[in-house]
């Protein structure tokens, strides 16, 4: 029996057996596939009404894998030379008050630039 996934890589759907590879949450090696609904293996019972998972096809799972490498990269480069940690650990060190509140600010709206 097969169910559903969506590619959230590429945009589509596509057909599983059963176990798929989930790399973005740590794995390794394929695991079975759980309804994020029921709670249960996708291979039992009918859940043409429950939730789709999204998760990339076995085609484009590397691609999506190298994007969040970059990704990460990228954003690890900009962090350094943001300061974000030493401007975090200051801010956490500052008793309450606006300038406190400022240098919360200035991480924020850092964290949610374009």
């Amino acid at each position: 029996m097969t169910h559903r996934h969506f590619c959230d890589h590429a945009g589509h759907y596509w057909e599983c057996h059963g176990k798929a590879l989930r790399p973005l949450a740590g794995d390794t090696e394929p695991s079975v596939c759980m309804c994020r609904t029921c709670g249960v293996p996708t291979e039992d019972g009918d859940h043409s009404r429950c939730r789709v998972e999204l998760l990339a096809c076995p085609e484009h799972v590397e691609g999506q894998r190298r994007q969040m490498n970059e990704a990460k990269q990228a954003f690890e480069q900009r962090k350094m030379e943001f300061g974000l940690d030493e401007k975090f650990a200051q801010m956490q060190a500052m008793p309450d008050s606006p300038d406190k509140d400022a240098a919360a600010q200035e991480i924020v709206d850092w964290l949610f630039r374009d």
